[in-house]
């Protein structure tokens, strides 16, 4: 059985768990303004190089988990996708998710199949029994996203303008669950 910082693949993009050596492009990502649009503000690089640690030293505490995106041909680095776990709402079975792509990957369904392949890798290594996100109410990309995984969505009462995605290891698994992995 898989670890909680395993690999896994698609047929287009491999997986690989957050090393030291993603630092750039992870500040990358958070430092673009097109990336963290609709999202939050785009953070400093010291921000988001001090966020990159923090993060790091958590997955190595198996509180949470983040993968880098990369294209199996090319080995090009697409974006980074994760887990964050609610342990401080004593829900270790839920995980917030999240997905930042490099622009020039946009379209062509990058961010659908790595959600699916992510979301299918937590219900079936991880034990998730749910699976949430938030997001921007005129994110239409993600709404779309959500719809077409059979999300549960709704809004976030505790901000204006934001939406709450939500799925289960059981509705995702019987509408989702088909052989995503190469």
């Amino acid at each position: 059985m898989p670890s909680v910082t395993s690999q896994y693949q698609t047929q287009r993009f491999r997986f690989q768990p957050l090393t030291d050596d993603d630092r750039d492009l992870f500040c990358e990502l958070y430092c673009n303004d097109v990336v963290m649009g609709k999202i939050m503000p785009k953070l400093e690089r010291k921000q988001a190089s001090s966020l990159f640690s923090n993060i790091l030293n958590k997955q190595q505490k198996s509180l949470n988990v983040y993968w880098r995106i990369e294209c199996v041909h090319s080995e090009k680095a697409v974006g980074i996708q994760g887990f964050m776990s609610n342990i401080e709402q004593q829900k270790r079975n839920d995980a917030e998710f999240g997905i930042l792509i490099r622009p020039d990957f946009y379209g062509n369904h990058v961010a659908t199949e790595s959600v699916t392949a992510m979301l299918f890798h937590g219900f079936t290594y991880l034990n998730l029994a749910t699976a949430h996100a938030f997001f921007d109410a005129d994110n239409i990309a993600i709404q779309k996203i959500a719809e077409k995984l059979n999300f549960e969505i709704t809004s976030d009462n505790q901000q204006t303008n934001k939406m709450r995605c939500c799925i289960s290891q059981k509705t995702f698994l019987s509408h989702n669950g088909q052989a995503i992995y190469a």
